[in-house]
């Protein structure tokens, strides 16, 4: 009876061993998230959550090279902003033709904030030192080419759809009619 006591607090023993470790070849979940973070994401987005699915090392135990596979969930911080095309009145911006009234772009919300996206990416990571190089591989950027905040486009913007909108219409009607 005893040595069936005595096996499972040994396993236990080992496992929180292992714990402490952490079991990661690599950067653990925190450096990774941090990297993210710092160099490949925008402010408008955040990591919901992160897991590393699998990590080999292409290297060698002197010169360590992990390869991880990552999952991520991201979550939208802020509403995204895109100019609307239309097809009057016209002015190019950037390449599209954009819908102006009164010289004020008129604008459309195009992702909500808390929108969710998940990615999925490889990270390499080198031993430098005491830590790692880490470079980033994601599969699909859904931050690219999805908007920008608010703040990107100054205070000459108007909100497709809403009242001000409605209103900057009429004011450039009435001004119209008026000449």
């Amino acid at each position: 009876m005893v040595n069936p006591i005595i096996n499972l607090l040994v396993v236990i023993a080992a496992t929180a061993v292992l714990m402490a470790c952490g079991g990661s070849l690599g950067p653990d979940v925190d450096d990774l998230e941090s990297e993210l973070v710092a160099n490949v994401l925008p402010p408008s987005w955040r990591i919901k959550s992160l897991t590393v699915s699998a990590e080999e090392n292409v290297g060698s135990e002197v010169e360590p090279v992990i390869m991880s596979r990552l999952d991520l969930t991201l979550e939208l911080q802020q509403d995204l902003y895109e100019p609307t095309s239309s097809s009057q009145p016209l002015e190019s911006e950037g390449g599209r033709t954009a819908r102006r009234i009164a010289g004020r772009a008129v604008i459309e919300r195009v992702r909500s904030e808390g929108d969710e996206e998940r990615v999925f990416g490889l990270a390499r990571a080198v031993r430098r030192g005491q830590g790692w190089q880490v470079r980033f591989e994601p599969e699909s950027t859904p931050w690219r080419n999805s908007g920008d905040p608010l703040a990107a486009f100054g205070n000459d913007y108007v909100i497709a759809g809403t009242e001000d909108e409605a209103a900057l219409i009429a004011e450039v009607d009435a001004a119209w009619r008026a000449e």
